[in-house]
């Protein structure tokens, strides 16, 4: 168990980071068009106490479950977007993993208690995390935004004094989960290292890719070996090295790595419902129960020659389109005819391999047929 003085809410200055979940609060409240006058009249407190959940001083994951009840029934009655609750308990859930790096920089005496240990996070749950790591904003972050589609504020920034720790500790908790088995952490914590700009980190990662890649999940039989190389080239390619999520892309054959591919996206992406504790939901063949609209939209809008992770994009779009042959079928004219063009320009770029021109090539075959 976590140690008294090493909880998340507890003891020895461990208060939460609250400027996730104070930014959705912000967010929320102005998509209502609230000021922090009216919103702490509805909820019957001081406005000092609306100022300190939206800024982070008084962070909402240290209040009562009831109180941050309360303020989402009142948004949504306020015109916020009825899914406003979903939105700021996951910004709460951002907030507590970045209090692990920040607050506490390791100390868990349990690595099993650890917030990156305990659920397979999506890419909005993801991308909450990422917000104050980074100077721009993460794709796919459209709950972050007013009705007009641009953001209500600058993102929220962690201090680079606190950055670093946080990066710092994921290298720490990613060496010690290898120790105890705790393959979800392990792999969790790499992908976030991504967002670590500093070239030792880069170095570290490059390191740990090499000693811990399995030549394929068909040899090896190694899921979280799997899992783990694909975090680390993802990583490795948010940073701007491309080289091994090529290498890993090379090395996604047999139908069992594409199952895990494809299992791994349509979770990230929001196509499946439902949580998991660990990465074993992957293995099983699920494809009948997602449709797979989601995942093709979310793959072809990166589909750019230049786009960090365009060979897994690209190999995976190709997977899907492999075992769901009628989603081009289902789509509408003009979605059709936008992915022909994104492939037409796709395929005149030099920066393609050979094998994926070939995908390209593919690609195209399919989308004619379905537009004739």
């Amino acid at each position: 168990m976590v140690r008294r003085d090493d909880t998340l809410t507890g003891g020895h200055g461990a208060r939460p980071v609250g400027i996730v979940a104070g930014f959705a609060l912000k967010t929320a409240r102005r998509t209502a068009s609230m000021t922090q006058e009216q919103l702490a009249e509805m909820l019957r407190v001081d406005v000092s106490t609306i100022q300190g959940w939206e800024s982070g001083r008084r962070p909402l994951a240290a209040a009562a479950a009831g109180d941050v009840m309360g303020v989402c029934r009142l948004l949504a009655r306020a015109a916020a977007p009825v899914t406003i609750a979903g939105h700021i308990h996951q910004a709460i859930a951002a907030d507590l993993i970045l209090t692990c790096g920040v607050r506490i920089s390791g100390e868990l005496a349990e690595l099993d208690q650890h917030p990156l240990a305990s659920t397979v996070l999506r890419r909005t749950a993801a991308n909450l995390v990422a917000l104050p790591l980074i100077s721009s904003w993460p794709r796919g972050i459209a709950h972050v935004v007013n009705a007009q589609g641009k953001p209500v504020a600058s993102p929220p920034q962690l201090p680079l004094g606190d950055r670093l720790r946080f990066f710092d500790h994921l290298m720490v908790i990613t060496e010690r989960a290898a120790d105890t088995g705790e393959w979800l952490l392990r792999r969790q914590a790499i992908y976030f290292l991504g967002f670590d700009s500093r070239p030792s980190t880069m170095d570290w990662i490059r390191t740990l890719h090499r000693r811990t890649t399995p030549k394929s999940i068909e040899m090896s039989d190694d899921l979280h070996g799997h899992l783990t190389s694909r975090s680390a080239a993802v990583s490795l390619a948010t940073g701007g090295d491309s080289d091994r999520i090529q290498e890993f892309v090379d090395n996604l054959s047999g139908e069992r790595a594409q199952l895990v591919n494809l299992n791994f996206w349509a979770h990230w992406i929001g196509e499946t419902s439902g949580e998991h504790a660990d990465d074993s939901f992957m293995l099983k063949d699920s494809r009948s129960d997602w449709s797979g609209s989601r995942l093709l939209a979310h793959l072809v809008d990166r589909l750019d020659e230049r786009a960090a992770h365009r060979p897994l994009n690209l190999r995976s779009l190709h997977t899907l389109v492999s075992y769901k042959s009628e989603l081009f079928r289902n789509l509408p004219k003009d979605s059709v005819q936008k992915l022909g063009d994104t492939l037409d320009v796709l395929e005149s770029s030099p920066l393609l391999t050979r094998a994926e021109r070939d995908q390209v090539v593919g690609l195209l075959y399919a989308v004619r047929l379905a537009d004739s």
